[in-house]
């Protein structure tokens, strides 16, 4: 091969990865800026765990009588939420882990603030979690797992 055609192709081949690069970078910056997005989405969902699933029950009736009785909130205060949406997330076949989630989303912030700031007198067997995306829910588990092992390991208790 002639000096002249391998600088070519070596100037070429740069040419590809700076490309390569650029667009890496591109992608990465995107990712970030969708999962912004999408925590910007979820920013008014709560999610429910440990409400059995009872079959032909409205939806909205179950959630509301669960904030009544596990949060005891008052009758007058629970009839100002408001719900954009509401609904079970799919169950898979031999889950074990107990019934599916309930996925609640509020029309006004200060509803959703409201359940998250009652939800301290949770009986055990429920959770109310806030939704955010995969990426930060692994993220999460992971540091919480790293923070349990750091207080397991020097005697810590918080």
């Amino acid at each position: 091969m002639s000096n002249e055609l391998q600088k070519s192709l070596e100037f070429e081949r740069n040419r590809v990865d700076e490309a390569l690069e650029e667009i890496s970078k591109k992608n990465a910056e995107l990712e970030e800026k969708l999962i912004l997005l999408e925590k910007h989405d979820r920013k008014y969902n709560i999610l429910i765990y440990g409400v059995e699933k009872k079959q032909n029950k409205d939806i909205s009736k179950v959630v509301y009588n669960f904030f009544a009785e596990q949060l005891e909130l008052d009758e007058e205060i629970l009839l100002s939420v408001r719900f954009a949406n509401l609904h079970r997330l799919r169950s898979y076949e031999n889950d074990k882990r107990g019934p599916p989630a309930i996925l609640v989303k509020f029309i006004h912030y200060h509803d959703r603030d409201l359940i998250m700031g009652n939800s301290y007198k949770l009986q055990s067997g429920f959770r109310i979690l806030s939704d955010l995306p995969v990426v930060m829910k692994k993220e999460r588990s992971r540091l919480a797992t790293i923070a349990y092992k750091l207080r397991k390991e020097n005697y810590l208790k918080t």
